[in-house]
């Protein structure tokens, strides 16, 4: 199974991520990013 999360949304600042910006879960687990992942949830 394949995911891919878009960034729907930042609520203040992201020095990493934009809007509509992506990153893949592949096999259900592995990460594919072409930028660092930052995450955080409020």
């Amino acid at each position: 199974m394949n995911l891919v999360v878009k960034v729907k949304e930042i609520m203040g600042h992201c020095p990493v991520y934009e809007v509509n910006d992506n990153f893949k879960l592949v096999d259900g687990y592995k990460l594919v990013s072409e930028k660092p992942l930052f995450m955080h949830y409020k």
